[in-house]
This record gives C-alpha cells, sequence and structure tokens, in this order.
C-alpha cells in the first residue's frame, strides 16, 4: 500500500496500520501532474498524467515506464483504475452530456464560447499494470463518462465500477462487456468510488456509502472520519470491510466497513 502526502511517500505492508517513508525511484521519476498514485497487488504503480494523458506505471517501485496511449489527437484519457494481479483499465473520451446547467453556466462564464463536449467513451483494458492497453469493445461505452464532471473509475478482481457523469454508478462484472446502473444513495457529481472484490464505497461530499454485495445494498455514514467536515483525498479500499481516507491533515482507517475510524497520521512509527 502507497500514500502520497506533501511530506512524501509512505508505503504499508499492513493495512495501513503502520507506515514507513519510502524513496523508491519510480516516485521521483513521476511527471508533475500526474494523478494520484494507484498500488495494487503483487506491487504494481499505475497512474495518469493530467497534462499529456499518458499513463506512467511500474511493476517494481524502482523503474517507471512512459506510456503512449493509442488515442486519436483529439481524444483524451479520463480515468484509469489498477486492479490485482497487473488488471488495469482506462476510459477514453469526453462526454459532458449530462452536465447541470449551473456547471454549463459556470464554466460558459470562465471560458466564453466552451460548449459540452459529446465525444464517445471507450473502455481499454491493460494485464501489465498499463505497459499495454487493448480496446475492451469495439462500441462505445452505454453512459458519457468526463473527468470535467467528477467521473471515477476503480477496479478490483470481481468487478469494474465507474461514476459516470450523470452521477450515475455504474457496474461491469464482465470488464466492461455488459453494465448495470446501480441505484446508491446521496449520489453527486462530486462523488468518488473505490472498491475491493466485491465491495464498493462511495466517497460523497455529504457521507460515505459502503456495499459488501456489489451495490445491491447500502450502509451509509454521514459523519466524517474525526468529524472534520471535508474529505482530502479520495477513500480507498484496501481490504475486506478496509478503507483509508485522509481528513484534514490525517490519515483514518476503517476495518469494519466504515462504522469505527482510527487516526493513523500524522502519527507513522512514532513519528509526527
Amino acid at each position: 500500500l502507497w500514500w502520497q502526502t506533501n511530506l512524501g511517500t509512505y508505503t504499508s505492508n499492513d493495512a495501513g496500520e503502520h507506515w514507513t517513508p519510502t524513496t523508491a525511484p519510480a516516485i521521483s521519476s513521476l511527471p508533475m501532474y500526474a494523478d494520484p498514485l494507484q498500488a495494487a497487488p503483487p506491487g504494481d504503480l499505475l497512474t495518469l498524467d493530467r497534462s499529456t494523458g499518458a499513463t506512467w506505471s511500474s511493476t517494481d517501485g524502482a523503474t517507471t515506464a512512459g506510456q503512449s496511449f493509442p488515442v486519436a489527437a483529439n481524444d483524451s484519457v479520463e480515468a484509469v483504475a489498477l486492479g490485482p494481479d497487473g488488471r488495469a483499465a482506462a476510459i477514453v473520451g469526453h462526454n459532458d452530456d449530462c452536465l447541470s446547467p449551473q456547471l454549463i453556466a459556470k464554466t460558459e462564464q470562465a471560458k466564453p464560447g466552451w460548449q459540452p463536449e459529446t465525444r464517445p467513451t471507450t473502455l481499454y483494458l491493460s494485464t501489465d499494470a498499463g505497459g499495454h492497453w487493448n480496446r475492451a469493445s469495439a462500441a462505445s461505452l452505454p453512459f458519457p463518462f468526463s473527468a470535467f464532471a467528477s467521473g471515477s473509475l476503480a477496479m478490483s478482481s470481481s468487478v469494474l465500477v465507474a461514476m459516470d457523469a450523470c452521477a450515475h454508478l455504474q457496474v461491469s462484472s464482465n470488464d466492461g462487456t455488459t453494465w448495470s446502473t446501480i441505484t446508491a444513495p446521496n449520489l453527486d457529481s462530486g462523488c468518488t468510488v473505490s472498491v475491493f472484490d466485491k465491495e464498493i464505497w462511495l466517497d460523497c461530499p455529504a457521507s460515505i456509502a459502503h456495499s459488501t454485495d456489489a451495490g445491491a445494498t447500502w450502509t451509509t455514514y454521514t459523519t466524517n472520519p474525526g468529524g472534520v467536515q471535508q474529505l482530502t483525498q479520495p477513500l480507498q479500499a484496501i481490504g475486506p470491510d478496509t478503507a483509508i481516507v485522509s481528513a484534514a491533515g490525517s490519515l483514518w482507517r476503517t476495518t469494519d466497513g466504515g462504522s469505527h475510524w482510527t487516526q493513523t497520521w500524522p502519527t507513522l512509527n512514532g513519528e509526527s
């Protein structure tokens, strides 16, 4: 498990209970505008360079490769997700079809002449942690997706989950061949999604929600860890009923599905 902070990058080998600073060469070679680093067993790392749309991956923490994505010049890589055993997914194509009128008006005011885009969205899959990518299907995804509309993507050994541009939760159990729209609590365009096996976590502005059955049922918590008003980094599912999240400069960990949280930051192995 890896965690990036403004004080450096830390690793944990006990599901987030204890943390050790790392100076892995792969970290120093990441691009400046990369997304938060994703990690998955056995030791894979993956991130997306927002400035170029390229993906960066590592399988040993020592070497990092920048991968040019096989997309048209006017397309963009909107999201990447890393699963276990080198499995990864990416969504290419920008579709703002469901942006709210308020957000459209605000953006048009800041950028005169701007219009929502409705390009096809396509799923790509990788079996080597993002080293190589293959198009999952010739058809476009059956829902709009846009990073601008806070779209997010997550992958586990069992499911692929996307928060689409309409703030709907989309779930696939067959690597994107078919998708189901799942009813979930308190969904809006500010939610991010994380998964472990069939467990789905939703990190939303007003709540955290947890499902253990691929979205069939949910438990919702309206108080953030530590009672802070806003989380500072998206929640990450890291094991059965276990997740970590950053809030107000501290790192919090739950091992009971979100009922209770324990602060593990800023005390890392006795350091503060």
